[in-house]
């Protein structure tokens, strides 16, 4: 916040409204807000504090609403908020990384397990990995870019020595020791997603029509 908006104006009145608003910040910061501090006026839960701090110090006759052991209490329970937000943050993003990890060991394994066989007969594997290119449920910003989970698998290709080849087509990644077969696999799946995108286009049209 720019302390020049209230700096130079001494007015009682001013600087009760301007207290209450940021009191009513607070409170909102603890309830609805959901601890987000971009809801506070001053951004920051540190700037919001201070700001009040000043103006309560600036007032002669002090408001019976509000004294400075309550806004150190606001202080206390939304930086707690706030340490708590982190937290969670954390911790989910922590699943989903452990997540996606354990994706990465269950595709090393099952490529091992089909190399190790004698019979070397063409396999193929498929599975899906969510990234954020392709999931608009990524709300918290927790999946891996497509472009890393690539990188992550090209090393893990290095250790079979080129008898494993892979290939994606949004989130799903096909394996296969026949590079051909691999290509074929993902080609299908392209195509299946083209037609199903031709369908919806020709059932729009026809919904509009109908109108």
């Amino acid at each position: 916040m720019n302390k020049e908006y209230f700096k130079d104006n001494n007015d009682p009145k001013f600087l009760y409204q301007m207290l209450s608003r940021l009191e009513s910040d607070c409170k909102y910061f603890l309830g609805n807000g959901g601890g987000t501090e971009k809801h506070l006026w001053a951004l920051t839960v540190d700037n919001q504090i201070s700001d009040m701090k000043e103006i309560y110090n600036k007032l002669k006759e002090k408001p019976e609403w509000i004294s400075l052991e309550q806004i150190n209490n606001y202080e206390k329970e939304m930086k707690a908020k706030l340490s708590k937000q982190n937290i969670n943050t954390n911790e989910r993003k922590d699943k989903t990384n452990m997540q996606t990890e354990q994706i990465f060991k269950q595709i090393y394994q099952d490529l091992k397990e089909e190399i190790l066989k004698e019979n070397k007969k063409i396999f193929i594997k498929q599975y899906e990995i969510p990234s954020k290119n392709y999931n608009s449920r990524d709300i918290n910003g927790d999946l891996w870019f497509a472009s890393g989970i690539e990188m992550q698998l090209d090393q893990m290709m290095k250790q079979f020595d080129g008898k494993v080849f892979f290939y994606s087509y949004k989130d799903k990644y096909f394996f296969s020791n026949n590079e051909q077969k691999a290509i074929e696999i993902m080609s299908k799946e392209i195509e299946k997603e083209v037609q199903k995108q031709q369908r919806e286009g020709r059932l729009k049209r026809k919904n509009r029509d109908v109108r």
